[in-house]
């Protein structure tokens, strides 16, 4: 990835932090099977924070990311959305 959201380094930046916190957990085949109940909520509300914040953003990642990057965030922004969809209606009971 470009320089604004590098993996597995510490940012300093926001959108930076939410940029890599979807990006990883859409990399990850069963990212909240191993949380309970209350780390789920707590997951489900920093990703919601995220999205809201790139959403937000969109103008900042576009002027600084390439058209392949700008789609690997977008694909993965949907992922995530995908599996805690699943994990909702499928594993928890909320």
């Amino acid at each position: 990835m470009n320089d604004l959201y590098k993996a597995n380094e510490p940012s300093g930046c926001i959108l930076s932090d939410c940029c890599n916190l979807i990006l990883s957990i859409s990399d990850d085949p069963d990212p909240f099977g191993p949380l309970s109940d209350d780390e789920f909520q707590i997951v489900m509300s920093e990703i919601a924070m995220s999205i809201s914040t790139i959403a937000d953003n969109m103008d900042i990642l576009q002027d600084s990311t390439d058209v392949e990057e700008l789609f690997d965030l977008v694909h993965s922004l949907k992922e995530v959305n995908r599996m805690a969809t699943v994990e909702v209606n499928e594993n928890r009971n909320i």
